[in-house]
């Protein structure tokens, strides 16, 4: 399931690619046969969720010792499949085939030399649908889950259905953060960006109707994630604009981890707290014997005064 999603998400963008080449972002045999390609994926994905839910609900029904696999289906086990298939289906769908002839896309009519502007909700048909096939990444997070060795360890998981403790996805985000932090901030940040840039030159139109280049896209969502934003480029569309909102919220919740993570690294472990304590007493003892000399010091220099007064008094009389 991992690798049909991934690959659907890479058909849809190199369809998309394809298709932003072209004039008016017209569909071509290249891009058509890529749809059907992507439509084929999605519905085999389709299949196997299907059967993932019915072997996952069977064991269910097995290790709680249930007659009937269908009393294990609640509300909410079943909104979440819905969801889970209305994510997997969306894509890009195959239209009218394209019959276009050989003359070359670029050429574009006299009486457009100045190109009307695109409106602000203006937004390609297969963008809208290419958008939310990101969200597949869901099954990428599902393959790290089945294939780590806390949730494959049976004394781990034991151990953790004796404490009431679940081993599922949310536990190992904390694991890994706790284990590597800085790696997956990193990983995380990275997806982030590559996903962001090209979904804001998806959205996104210059002044001549053209997609957005992917460096400037990326300019525009680095100054977004950082809240920098030097004004230099901004989003055109609606589409834009979420995109860049959506990225400004990461954006601040990404510095909060950050934040966290360089805090608990920069927090001294028990035996770094015993040797800085160590030393701070070895100076203050020393402060404390130069102190006692001083005064010892002192209060000799001061007698030597009282006597050297007392003299002087004694001759004066």
């Amino acid at each position: 399931m991992c690798f049909l999603g991934i690959l659907g998400i890479i058909l849809m963008i190199v369809e998309n690619e394809i298709t932003f080449s072209q004039t008016h972002n017209n569909d071509t045999i290249s891009s058509w046969s890529i749809k059907i390609v992507i439509s084929l994926s999605t519905f085999i994905l389709i299949g196997l969720i299907f059967q993932y839910h019915r072997l996952d609900i069977s064991l269910y029904a097995v290790n709680n010792s249930y007659e009937d696999c269908r009393a294990t289906l609640t509300n909410t086990k079943i909104l979440l499949i819905v969801l889970e298939i209305l994510i997997c289906a969306i894509h890009p769908m195959p239209r009218s085939y394209p019959r276009r002839s050989y003359e070359s896309s670029k050429n574009i009519s006299s009486d457009q030399s100045t190109p009307t502007p695109y409106s602000v909700s203006h937004i390609d048909i297969d963008v809208v649908l290419g958008l939310p096939m990101f969200l597949r990444l869901y099954l990428l997070c599902r393959f790290i889950m089945f294939h780590s060795h806390l949730f494959l360890d049976a004394s781990s998981r034991s151990v953790g259905y004796l404490n009431k403790v679940s081993i599922d996805y949310l536990f190992l985000i904390k694991a890994y953060l706790q284990q590597w932090p800085m790696r997956c901030l990193t990983t995380f940040c990275v997806t982030v960006f590559l996903i962001g840039s090209w979904c804001l030159r998806a959205c996104d139109y210059s002044s001549t109707n053209e997609h957005l280049s992917i460096e400037n896209s990326m300019w525009l969502l680095i100054e977004t994630f950082t809240t920098v934003g030097y004004g230099d480029f901004t989003p055109s569309t609606l589409c834009g604009r979420t995109v860049a909102a959506m990225t400004g919220l990461v954006g601040i919740f990404s510095t909060a981890l950050l934040i966290a993570v360089l805090t608990q690294k920069l927090l001294m472990n028990r035996w770094e707290k015993y040797v800085h304590n160590f030393v701070l007493d070895i100076e203050l003892a020393k402060k404390r014997k130069i102190n006692a000399a001083n005064v010892i010091k002192f209060s000799f220099k001061s007698s030597d005064l009282v006597r050297a007064l007392i003299s002087v008094i004694f001759l004066i009389k």
